[in-house]
């Protein structure tokens, strides 16, 4: 393993961007993927299919939610350990090794609230059509 100037190992590294820029980076998948599935369902000649019941191209927008909202917490999860490995007091220190402590809590917050929104903005999925406008 090796050891950063900062002394962070190179693989925890990684951990803290993903960290910080996981939950973005899953929330802007579930918003692209999504929009494109609504559109698709609105074209009238897209095929028309159901599961359970259940219009099939809201299923699969809550599948794309799910899926993403998981890598939000795998973020959030990533993030939170990152911060309590670094002490665990958010980098307030104005020493630069202590940047570590800052990102992690920064990642842990804002990965925190994309897992909500993504929560939030799925769940939407389980009440309302895709396109509400006849075909």
């Amino acid at each position: 393993m090796t050891i950063t100037r900062q002394g962070i190992p190179t693989g925890s590294r990684r951990l803290l961007w993903f960290g910080l820029f996981g939950g973005h980076a899953a929330w802007t998948l579930q918003l692209i993927v999504n929009y494109f599935l609504a559109s698709l369902a609105c074209q009238p000649q897209a095929p028309d299919f159901a599961m359970l019941g259940v219009n099939g191209y809201a299923i699969l927008m809550v599948l794309v939610s799910a899926v993403t909202g998981a890598v939000a917490l795998a973020a959030t999860v990533v993030a939170f350990r990152r911060w309590r490995w670094s002490g665990g007091n958010g980098g307030w220190a104005a020493e630069p090794a202590r940047w570590p402590g800052f990102v992690a809590l920064a990642g842990f917050l804002l990965s925190g609230l994309f897992f909500v929104v993504i929560v939030a903005g799925g769940m939407v999925n389980l009440f309302l059509a895709p396109c509400i406008a006849p075909r």
